[in-house]
């Protein structure tokens, strides 16, 4: 989980938001010595050549390697490296100013920058040198083991081990609401691409992947709509499989739904993105023709009916099946029930002409 939170933003930029943290730091470090000089009545030269030049120009060294390993060697300013530095410099701090009260706290902000890393490992690691440099500084340093009795040598190691599983447990807390959060958001996406096939379900034929009637009947509702505003030319197209119960009846309706994907494929091929195709119900489809002429519309719709009536049907002992057509011209006076009925009218005329033609009226 902590190499998954990680992967947010990427290593090298958040090194330099940590690098830029450590700049903040080593600038605040040098205006509080700074302003340091009007509350001391030590020799003012020796004071700042103590507490301000060495130690500034030990932190601006130690920056400015940072600086030059991130430029132009980023593959080894690994965190470790960016850890171990901030045990450093928090090391240097104390050991100019171990006489202020409550100078260990800095020993927290490595162990922070470690924590933001959200890998327990380098939390260890920052608590770890955190000690070591401790150590060596009491060791090095006569003023601090003077300042410093065993008592409070004691307090400062325990308050660097209780950092560390204190950042321990923010860390834990913190993968487990960016996890709870990951939950959220997945559960959204699953909701949302059910939303989205639910959706669908509604609006089309599952067998043909046609709209369905109560899309087309929206769909057409909108359209005419917008024609009375732009006066779009409409035309309606009503397409009925001629016998199909025989075809059912004799064949199966397995075979039957292989007729009806092959027509609903027919159909989209000779058809353009303008244009709208729906399975109407049954054996019936309807086809909305937009910004086209009555020839044009009549055209494809004949070019439709007889590339059906020349396909064969291994389904069906290689038989042909044929449609008839019906096609109505819209007229801006008519609603959508009437327009539908018009065109549906034409087709049942077809039917009762013989069947295979298409019946259109302008």
């Amino acid at each position: 989980m902590g190499q998954k939170v990680s992967n947010i933003i990427s290593i090298k930029q958040w090194n330099r938001k940590i690098i830029n943290v450590y700049w903040i730091f080593v600038l605040l470090t040098i205006v509080l010595q700074l302003i340091s000089i009007l509350f001391t009545n030590d020799d003012h030269f020796v004071f700042i050549y103590r507490y301000i030049v060495v130690p500034t120009i030990h932190l601006l060294a130690m920056m400015g390697a940072i600086e030059f390993l991130y430029c132009f060697f980023s593959a080894y300013l690994s965190p470790e490296v960016l850890i171990i530095a901030g045990s450093l410099f928090v090391s240097l701090i104390v050991s100019i100013h171990n006489g202020v009260d409550g100078i260990m706290i800095v020993y927290f902000l490595p162990l922070l920058v470690a924590s933001s890393y959200y890998n327990g490992k380098l939390i260890i690691l920052s608590g770890f040198t955190n000690i070591i440099f401790f150590l060596l500084l009491y060791i090095m340093n006569e003023d601090l083991r003077v300042r410093i009795d065993v008592f409070e040598f004691i307090v400062i190691l325990s308050g660097i081990v209780i950092g560390v599983v204190l950042c321990h447990l923010i860390m834990n807390r913190g993968i487990e609401v960016i996890g709870a959060l990951e939950k959220t958001d997945e559960d959204r996406k699953n909701l949302l691409v059910e939303n989205v096939i639910m959706d669908r379900q509604t609006k089309v034929d599952m067998l043909t992947g046609l709209y369905n009637q109560k899309t087309f009947h929206s769909y057409l509702e909108e359209l005419l709509a917008q024609s009375h505003v732009y006066s779009i030319p409409i035309q309606l197209a009503v397409l009925d499989i001629d016998d199909f119960k025989y075809v059912n009846d004799t064949y199966g309706h397995w075979a039957g739904d292989q007729i009806l994907r092959k027509i609903a494929i027919t159909i989209q091929k000779f058809v353009d993105g303008n244009d709208f195709v729906s399975r109407y119900g049954g054996e019936e489809f309807a086809v909305i023709f937009i910004e086209k002429a009555f020839e044009q519309s009549l055209e494809i719709v004949e070019k439709i009916r007889k590339n059906i009536e020349i396909q064969q049907h291994p389904e069906i002992d290689n038989g042909t099946i044929t449609v008839s057509i019906g096609l109505q011209n819209y007229h801006c006076e008519w609603k959508r029930e009437e327009f539908f009925n018009k065109a549906d009218q034409l087709l049942y005329k077809a039917k009762r002409n013989g069947k295979n033609q298409t019946v259109a009226e302008q």
